[in-house]
């Protein structure tokens, strides 16, 4: 942000920072702003401000959310959410108020005109305004004594800065002045001249400080003396008006980094040691999440070795360092030296912007960062395939997988390596997927599915159990144990026969008959057709009028003659004798069959005058 004129300016952290200031340059009327950042100077959001009578020159923040406005008629406003609200507590005072300062969670200081300090202790809630004694100059005199010199009393605190509750420092009519009474009284630090055009100091510790004016100073022995560490205006004008450009504010965060703002809307980070991340053309731009990255560096200033320990962090996927938003990449081997080995975790978001940069671990170095986008692929966690965890089909038939649909890429373990989200498999084995979303970077297998091939039972062979052209009675073979049989006829699959057995009476349709059979849900090729061809019975009756009742038989058979029945003989169709009852020459004899197996058997009847008669009896159970 270089735009504008800055008033004041606070920075309670390296990372945050804020600035108040109007659009145009010492223009009446103009309504304030002040603007902030959280994230090390990478985004600027405005923060409203209450309309003043003029801009503002006091802005103190102790943290991001923290702060205070001192501006002119005593006006003094306070915030505890960054800026979005705003509270004006009474300050006690009428006076131009022109720099604020924090000393710790409770303790604030404000200063301004005629020499006028505003003291809170509880957060800027409540203030309480004194005004300063006379600027005492001390100087050395006759023998040895040392001359208190006091000056006048009309000063103003255009800065203050306080390193603990009672000890502070302060630019007073163009000299460092030194208090260590809570402000009360103030003493000359004779040790940096008006020429030095300092607008401002600040310091860390009782004896860390840096002053701003036209270059910046560093003291280490609290202001006794002071160094150049780096010139940033020379002679510079703003828009050509004769003005003279110079530091306004800034402050020490660390060992290395301070902040410093120039009267012309300049916002300026200092950093006394740097570290630059490779930006080489052979840098990989592209990487998969799980994968490891090597980060080349160099460094600016001189890194004692207990200070080269790096760390590597990686942004958000704009590119952006933010807090929050930025991620520490753990390390594999040491973290003193260029190259680093970093890992990029499982967890990212996939994006096409991220950058990388190399920084001191404890963030008092800061570096830039790599200057080329980064795409970084999420791998994906394990998909479930269905059918999950097994699947079983016919030999010669074919099962199909499928993987969740909406990934770039798919890998199947196949020998050919299939590459869709579905496939038909053929043969037994134990198949699994990786998927991708992008990039290549596929993640783990898949829960394994075992696929499993049944046989098809072989084709059964039919046998045809007939006499003459009556009732006939088909048999498949082998008769397998579990398996579900479907006939078929000439009129279509007999409806109801699910057995190895088929028995066909005069119903009947003459013509081919065949038979499958399923076994664990495979089903047999057909068995070859059997013709079947029935006419009947002949006459039950004849002149004895032997009648055989039912006939197909499953329990018992009723054998009636009205000649009178003596015996009854059964036959199978190998002419061996299988049952035999006796009657008593009445018209009626019961035949068990049921302990008969299924077939075609002959009946012989000796009726009461000893005439035989033969009868066919078939056997269905």
């Amino acid at each position: 942000w270089t735009f504008g004129y800055v008033s004041a300016a606070a920075f309670p952290g390296r990372d945050t920072a804020y600035v108040a200031g109007a659009e145009q340059f010492f223009l009446p009327g103009q309504q304030a702003f002040l603007i902030g950042t959280t994230d090390g100077g990478q985004t600027w959001p405005r923060r409203p401000l209450p309309p003043l009578a003029a801009l503002p020159e006091a802005v103190a923040f102790r943290d991001g959310r923290h702060g205070v406005v001192g501006a002119d008629t005593g006006t003094i406003l306070r915030t505890a959410d960054g800026g979005q609200t705003w509270q004006q507590p009474a300050s006690g005072t009428r006076n131009r108020l022109r720099s604020a300062v924090w000393v710790d969670a409770r303790t604030l200081y404000v200063g301004g005109d005629s020499a006028t300090i505003c003291r809170s202790a509880d957060g800027g809630q409540t203030w309480q305004a004194f005004q300063a004694d006379s600027l005492t100059y001390s100087v050395g005199g006759v023998g040895g004594q040392v001359l208190h010199i006091a000056l006048s009393r009309q000063y103003s605190f255009d800065y203050l800065c306080f390193t603990s509750s009672l000890v502070g420092y302060s630019m007073l009519a163009g000299w460092l002045a030194r208090t260590t009474d809570g402000g009360h009284t103030w003493t000359v630090v004779p040790t940096l001249t008006n020429g030095a055009g300092i607008r401002s100091v600040a310091f860390r510790d009782a004896h860390h400080g840096l002053a701003f004016g036209n270059s910046v100073w560093r003291t280490t022995d609290g202001g006794l003396t002071w160094t150049s560490i780096a010139q940033f205006f020379s002679n510079r004008t703003y828009g050509g008006s004769g003005y003279e450009s110079s530091l306004v504010r800034g402050t020490a965060t660390d060992d290395y980094n301070a902040w410093v703002v120039g009267d012309v809307g300049r916002i300026l980070r200092y950093s006394e040691k740097f570290i630059q991340t490779d930006t080489a053309a052979t840098q990989s731009l592209a990487y998969c999440t799980g994968d490891t990255a090597t980060i080349a560096f160099d460094t600016t200033g001189v890194f004692s070795p207990t200070e080269r320990n790096f760390r590597v962090e990686l942004s958000n996927k704009m590119g952006r360092f933010r807090p929050n938003e930025t991620t520490i990449l753990p390390l594999l081997g040491a973290a003193s030296a260029s190259p680093l080995r970093a890992v990029l975790p499982a967890g990212l978001a996939a994006g096409t912007r991220y950058r990388l940069r190399v920084i001191r671990a404890d963030s008092s170095v800061l570096g830039g960062d790599n200057e080329r986008d980064l795409t970084i692929w999420p791998r994906p966690t394990a998909v479930a395939v269905a059918p999950a965890d097994s699947a079983r089909f016919c030999a010669g038939d074919s099962v199909q997988l499928t993987a969740p649909a909406g990934f770039a890429e798919y890998n199947w373990n196949t020998p050919t390596t299939a590459t869709t989200p579905s496939i038909w498999v053929k043969t037994a084995g134990v198949y699994s997927v990786a998927v991708a979303a992008g990039g290549g970077c596929f993640g783990p297998a898949s829960a394994p599915v075992t696929v499993r091939v049944t046989p098809r039972p072989a084709a059964p062979v039919l046998a045809l159990n007939q006499s003459g052209a009556g009732p006939a009675l088909l048999t498949a073979t082998p008769a397998l144990p579990g398996g579900t049989y479907v006939w078929t006829g000439p009129g279509g699959v007999v409806a109801g026969a699910t057995g190895p057995t088929l028995l066909l009476t005069a119903a009947a349709q003459n013509g081919a008959y065949t038979v499958s059979v399923t076994v664990r849900g495979c089903v047999s090729a057909l068995s070859p057709p059997v013709q079947v061809t029935i006419t009947g019975l002949p006459a039950e009756a004849d002149a004895a009028g032997l009648t055989l009742s039912p006939n197909p038989a499953g329990t018992v058979v009723q054998v009636r003659s009205g000649a009178g029945v003596r015996a009854v003989t059964v036959f199978d169709l190998a002419g061996r004798q299988v049952s035999q009852v006796a009657g008593s020459g009445a018209d009626a004899v019961l035949l068990p069959v049921g302990a008969l197996p299924t077939g075609t058997y002959l009946v012989r009847v000796l009726l009461r005058d000893g005439r035989p008669q033969n009868r066919r009896l078939l056997v269905a159970h």
